[in-house]
C-alpha cells in the first residue's frame, strides 16, 4: 500500500475489513495499472515503451534490443508502483504523457 492510499482511508474513515476500503483498494490498484499503461503502453513488444521504462529506471546504457529491455521486467515490477506514485513529484524528469 502507499501513503496516498492510507491518506484516502484516513480521510474517509475506512478501517481494515471495511467493504468500502476493500472496494477502494481494488479501484486504486486499477487506477495505478491504468496510469502505468497510459504512460508505457500495453504492447509488450514495443521497444520504445520498454526503452522509456529503462530510462525511468535510470538504466545505462539503454538496451537497443527488445529482449534486453524485457530482461528488466522483474525490476520494473518492483519499481512500477513507485514510478507511478512519484512521477509527478520528481522535479526535472520526464516520464511521458500523463
Amino acid at each position: 500500500m502507499s501513503a496516498q492510499f492510507y491518506e484516502l482511508c484516513d480521510t474517509y474513515g475506512w478501517e481494515r475489513g471495511d467493504d468500502e476500503r476493500a472496494a477502494a483498494y481494488t479501484e486504486y490498484g486499477n487506477a495505478l495499472s491504468q496510469s502505468f499503461n497510459d504512460t508505457y503502453g500495453t504492447n509488450a513488444n514495443d521497444l520504445s515503451s520498454w526503452q522509456n521504462l529503462c530510462r525511468v529506471l535510470e538504466m545505462k546504457p539503454i538496451p537497443r534490443i527488445l529482449e534486453a529491455c524485457q530482461d528488466v521486467s522483474t525490476t520494473a515490477r518492483i519499481f512500477a508502483r513507485a514510478i507511478i506514485l512519484n512521477r509527478d513529484n520528481i522535479a526535472g524528469r520526464s516520464f511521458g504523457p500523463h
